[in-house]
């Protein structure tokens, strides 16, 4: 069957027809932009939450990060 006609529509099933094969050939394994995103973003809320409910993690993380850009500062 003749792919479409139009170039838009002809190079969005190339890439889709692609991404297909991607997928199946791995497995799945690749994260995708939106996974990725989606699990910064947990990530990042569990964090701040953590940070804000539980001080002595605070103070910890605070003097890890002092400690770094101490080490690291240049003059």
């Amino acid at each position: 069957m003749p792919g479409p006609r139009d170039p838009t529509e002809a190079s969005y099933s190339r890439i889709k027809n692609a991404r297909s094969a991607r997928i199946t050939n791995l497995g799945n394994i690749r994260m995708d932009n939106i996974k990725y995103l989606k699990l910064c973003g947990i990530l990042s809320a569990v964090i701040v939450v953590s940070l804000l409910f539980i001080p002595g993690l605070a103070d910890a993380i605070e003097t890890a990060m002092l400690g770094f850009l101490m080490v690291n500062a240049r003059a």
